[in-house]
C-alpha cells in the first residue's frame, strides 16, 4: 500500500524534502527587505537669521584722485592734507545659517535579533532597534544673496603713499601786484604737504605784503591748490632777507664777509662777495679791482684776473697804490 501510495502522489511526496532546502533562501530574503529598515539619513535647512547691507570702494586708493585740503601755517610752513577721493557702493546681504543632522530609521532585523536576546542587543545598540534622530548642527551664519542696492557715497582718506608735488609761492605787494614768484619741487610725507613757506619768501627780490601759494601734485592726479596768506599771518614769521636792505646796508654787510674771508685766504668764497658788491651797483674805489684779480688769480682764473687788472689799471691812472703791481702781473697772466 505504502509503494502504491507514493506511486499515485509522487508531487505530495517530494514537498517535505524541499522545504529544508528553501529556508535558509527565505532568510536571506527577509534579511535583504529588512536591511532596508535602519538606513541612515541626512537632513539640511537653512534660514535668514538676520539682513544687512556694508559700502565698498571702487578701485584702489594709489589710483584715485587726489585733492589738498586743510590749509594751515605751522612756523614757517604752511601745511595741506592729503587725501584720496573714491567712490563707495552699498550691497544688501542675507546672513544665512545652515543646519544639518543625521536621522537612522528603526531597524526590525535589529529588533528581532533584542527580542531572540531578550532585550540585550536593543539595551546595548539603541539606534540599531529603535532608531535615532540627531540634533540640528549648525556653524556661522555667512553673507549670501549680496547685491548692489544702487546707493553711492564719496569716500575721503588721507593719502599715505608718497606723491610729488610742484610749488610756486607768488610774491605781492600792498596793492596786490604780482611783483615776483619762486619755485620749488617737494614731496609729501605721511598724509601731508608741507611747504617751505619762510623759506621761498625770503628769496623773493623784496618783502612781500602777502604771498599766494600754488600747489600742484604730480601726475595731474588733482586739482592745482591755491591759499593766499596775508600781512598778518605773515607777520609771525619774521622775513628776512638781505637784499631787502637798503643797498648801502647790504654793502656793509658784505665788505664784513669778505674781510674775514681775505684773512682766512677763503679766495674761492670771497668770489661771490665780490660779484655781490659789484651787482649792488654802488660806487667802489679802483682797489677792489685789483683784490678782485688777485682773489681770480689764486683760483686759476688766470684770463678774468688779467681783465680785471687791465680794469684797474684804467681806473686808477698812473697814481694807483698798485699800478707798478698790477702792470707785471698782466704781463705774467698773459
Amino acid at each position: 500500500m505504502m509503494t502504491m501510495t507514493r506511486l499515485l502522489h509522487p508531487a505530495r511526496a517530494a514537498a517535505p524534502a524541499l522545504v529544508p532546502a528553501l529556508v535558509p533562501a527565505l532568510v536571506l530574503a527577509l534579511a535583504v527587505v529588512l536591511s532596508a529598515c535602519g538606513t541612515k539619513q541626512y537632513h539640511y535647512r537653512e534660514s535668514v537669521v538676520s539682513r544687512g547691507s556694508e559700502w565698498r570702494a571702487q578701485g584702489n586708493a594709489s589710483d584715485a584722485p587726489l585733492r589738498l585740503t586743510s590749509p594751515q601755517l605751522d612756523g614757517g610752513f604752511l601745511s595741506l592734507s592729503v587725501q584720496s577721493e573714491r567712490v563707495e557702493h552699498e550691497y544688501s546681504f542675507d546672513m544665512v545659517l545652515h543646519e544639518s543632522r543625521r536621522s537612522q530609521a528603526p531597524n526590525v532585523a535589529a529588533l528581532a535579533v533584542g527580542v531572540t536576546t531578550l532585550g540585550l542587543f536593543c539595551m546595548v545598540s539603541s539606534d540599531e532597534c529603535f532608531g535615532d534622530s540627531g540634533e540640528w548642527r549648525s556653524g556661522d551664519a555667512q553673507r549670501e544673496n549680496i547685491k548692489p542696492t544702487g546707493r553711492t557715497r564719496p569716500l575721503i582718506e588721507s593719502y599715505r603713499e608718497r606723491a610729488g608735488a610742484d610749488v610756486v609761492l607768488q610774491g605781492l605787494d600792498a596793492n596786490g601786484v604780482l611783483f615776483a614768484q619762486q619755485s620749488s619741487s617737494i614731496s609729501t610725507s605721511n598724509g601731508s604737504l608741507r611747504v617751505p613757506l619762510k623759506a621761498l619768501a625770503e628769496q623773493l627780490p623784496q618783502r612781500p605784503d602777502h604771498v599766494r601759494v600754488i600747489t600742484t601734485l604730480h601726475g595731474a592726479r588733482a586739482d592745482a591748490s591755491r591759499v593766499a596768506v596775508d600781512a598778518g599771518q605773515l607777520r609771525p614769521m619774521n622775513l628776512y632777507a638781505e637784499p631787502w636792505l637798503p643797498a648801502t646796508e647790504q654793502q656793509a654787510l658784505i665788505m664784513a664777509r669778505l674781510k674775514k674771508q681775505l684773512l682766512a685766504g677763503d679766495h674761492s668764497g670771497a668770489l661771490n662777495n665780490y660779484a655781490a658788491l659789484e651787482a649792488l651797483k654802488l660806487e667802489l674805489p679802483p682797489s677792489f679791482l685789483y683784490y678782485y684779480a688777485q682773489s681770480l688769480a689764486r683760483t686759476s682764473a688766470r684770463l678774468r684776473a688779467a681783465d680785471y687788472l687791465q680794469r684797474y689799471l684804467a681806473a686808477a691812472g698812473e697814481d694807483g697804490a698798485y699800478v707798478q703791481e698790477a702792470r707785471a702781473q698782466v704781463t705774467r697772466l698773459q
